[in-house]
């Protein structure tokens, strides 16, 4: 169901015959590599929608059309990476009315006077940026907000409909409350089968693996949407798009796995950034031991493996080849173009990274890669996904692991991503 064509892999099976060594394995494959997993990550739109909040100044709202919404308990398992924890004691009484509003698909203007500072605006924006950072589950989550100063009077609403549209009943939320519920049906169902797998595993690391390769499984890049946004799937946007239909882009990924690690008790959250000056989400998550930074969809490029390259990464690492957005700040005003994280810590980490975990890397005298290798194969697989630790070029690491584990396995072929030393060895 991915993205390597049955084209590419007869060619690569051609390219294997009358292979002997190690060396003219990884040589004859080199051609392949080069078109195949890099330019697979190279080609992959990561596009982030963003909340589009605007000002409109408005005299005439009818009175008729006007709401006080009481907040809301706010109920988060997520504690440190809860946006909801980094606002001021007004925005997080906005945050309880917004999420109210939104959960009941509000469509009149909400009355908020008393929970904004002098700029309302900017606490507006503000407000709707956590409740989408903190609720994957509202697939419904309107990516604009209107917000309404009355001429001369000092009274403030915010709404999530369209003024200058048709004022129908679906406002910005794209879709009626009957169409939602009948999608909550689906996507309920499509969140404890996801769940189902990972009920019994017994550590947050183990959990954490499981979904992250369940998401790769069920879900694939929807480059269309992506390659065209005014056309694109709303829902490949969404958790819903990534569980439900199957396709998603980085923040359908990114919601997907922060919606199922908070139901494992995993505090999650989104990241917004860029990669290669192009918008990408990406998640950072604490299985246990710290806090980490997770790429889904970078992991989900292959068509026969999943990858584990951007599971649980330090910040150094993250850093390589993509940026983050400007760090949120109480101190700063927010205008509804510019893009911030609530989230932007230093991870330093490394123990649950995946090749620290399983010891599934290549040093001189390749033991562990063997012995993960080892329980690869007891376990029915025929692949090993490998980081290169030493000084050697990802070929000659590969001739030492084959020369190593001569009489103990023997290697059909290796792929690799040299930009972060990892091999992917198959026997």
């Amino acid at each position: 169901m991915k993205r390597f064509t049955a084209i590419m892999l007869s060619i690569l099976f051609l390219l294997l015959c009358g292979c002997k060594s190690p060396s003219e394995i990884v040589s004859d494959f080199n051609d392949f590599l080069d078109s195949g997993i890099t330019k697979t990550y190279e080609s992959i739109n990561r596009v982030v929608s963003e909340a589009v909040s605007e000002v409109v100044e408005d005299s005439g709202i009818d009175k008729n059309d006007i709401v006080t919404i009481t907040p809301i308990e706010v109920t988060l398992s997520t504690g440190e990476l809860s946006a909801y924890n980094k606002l001021n004691s007004k925005q997080k009484k906005l945050y309880a009315v917004m999420l109210a509003a939104v959960n009941d698909m509000e469509l009149r203007n909400i009355k908020v006077t008393k929970y904004l500072s002098e700029d309302g605006f900017s606490d507006s924006i503000i407000v709707h940026r956590a409740v989408m950072c903190d609720h994957p589950e509202i697939f419904w989550m309107p990516k604009t907000i209107t917000y309404l100063s009355l001429e001369n009077r000092p009274d403030k609403y915010i709404a999530f409909k369209d003024y200058y549209g048709e004022r129908d009943d679906k406002g910005f939320y794209g879709i009626t409350k009957s169409e939602k519920e009948a999608m909550e049906n689906n996507f309920n169902a499509a969140v404890n089968k996801a769940l189902a797998g990972a009920k019994n595993l017994g550590s947050f690391f183990e959990k954490e693996l499981y979904l992250h390769d369940y998401i790769c499984n069920v879900t694939t890049y929807d480059s269309e949407s992506a390659s065209n946004l005014e056309n694109a799937n709303p829902n490949s946007m969404t958790a819903y798009g990534a569980l439900v239909e199957g396709k998603a882009i980085c923040e359908g990924y990114s919601k997907a796995m922060q919606l199922l690690c908070n139901k494992c008790s995993i505090p999650c959250n989104v990241i917004f950034g860029e990669h290669e000056g192009v918008p990408h989400m990406w998640n950072i998550i604490n299985p246990g031991d710290g806090l980490y930074y997770l790429d889904t969809t970078f992991d989900d490029c292959s068509s026969e493996h999943i990858l584990h390259i951007y599971f649980n990464v330090t910040k150094d690492s993250i850093l390589k080849d993509r940026n983050f957005d400007e760090p949120f700040s109480q101190g700063n005003k927010y205008d509804g173009s510019y893009s911030f994280n609530f989230f932007d810590s230093d991870c330093r980490s490394t123990a649950l990274n995946y090749f620290e975990r399983n010891g599934a890397y290549i040093d001189y005298d390749c033991t562990a890669a063997i012995n993960c290798i080892l329980a690869a194969a007891q376990e029915g697989k025929n692949s090993s996904e490998l980081k290169n630790r030493t000084d050697l070029s990802s070929q000659k690491a590969f001739d030492l692991l084959c020369k190593r584990a001569r009489g103990i396995i023997d290697f059909q072929y290796c792929y690799r991503y040299d930009n972060e030393n990892i091999i992917i060895a198959v026997w």
